[in-house]
């Protein structure tokens, strides 16, 4: 009895390769009924063919065909870097355990001994498709930080170079300055040496200058006086003799 299973979201491809009519018509309906997307091939040749024109998502390979064994199938398939991450399950009436070995050497995912039982088939398909699926979103994740890192690497290397650029200026300024950074100095050291000796000499003068105390008039003006004392009470100074009263 043939147990339908809910279709996945995404049709899965799945390629199914097998000399055998009846085994080949049996597995494509069982896949078809579970929402599959199904190719079937007869020979190793045809199934290379279509693997490398559109790449599946899963291939089921029987080992015993006519033109080319299960065994060289997968050896090419896995030669190719397009398509060596394609899941291969091997079926095969083969139930040697040096038959398995060599399937997986191979570079196959699982085996199922014929006659299979339906349910068992397709709960390995599923289960490998799943695992496919993870791997895909992991390469992917994978990819994405890998671009990151390499963005984040460059502007690293960039802002290190704009650093040493910038130090190797810093140096060269500081190592031997142009004539007109030295001219531009020079002229505010002595504009600021003018300036505080302007302001010292003025500071000198004004030391210098003494206040006199007011005294009696001269000769000349005491007559002047004498009427402008006489309203007054009180014996007027004696005047003060300068040298201009002699003349």
């Amino acid at each position: 009895m043939i147990r339908k299973q809910p279709a996945d979201p995404q049709v899965a491809d799945i390629l199914v390769v097998d000399d055998t009519l009846e085994n080949l018509e049996l597995l494509s309906e069982m896949l078809k009924k579970n929402g599959y997307k199904v190719r079937p091939v007869t020979r190793g040749v045809p199934a290379l063919q279509a693997a490398k024109s559109s790449p599946p998502d899963l291939i089921l390979l029987h080992i015993n065909m006519p033109d080319m064994s299960g065994y060289d199938v997968c050896q090419r398939l896995k030669a190719d870097d397009a398509l060596k991450g394609i899941p291969v399950i091997f079926i095969s009436a083969l139930g040697d355990a040096m038959d398995k070995v060599k399937a997986f050497q191979c570079g196959g995912v699982d085996y199922i001994t014929k006659p299979f039982w339906m349910d068992e088939v397709m709960a390995r398909v599923k289960t490998h498709l799943r695992v496919r699926q993870l791997q895909l979103e992991l390469e992917k994740h994978n990819a994405g930080l890998e671009e990151t890192v390499r963005a984040r690497t460059r502007e690293i290397n960039e802002a290190r170079d704009q650093l040493a650029e910038a130090n190797q200026r810093l140096g060269i300024l500081i190592s031997s300055p142009s004539r007109s950074v030295k001219r531009s100095s020079l002229r505010k050291f002595a504009g600021c040496s003018a300036s505080s000796m302007s302001i010292t000499s003025q500071k000198a003068q004004a030391s210098c200058r003494l206040p006199r105390k007011p005294g009696p008039p001269c000769r000349r003006t005491w007559p002047r006086f004498l009427r402008t004392w006489s309203s007054k009470s009180g014996t007027p100074p004696s005047p003060r003799i300068t040298t201009s009263s002699w003349n």
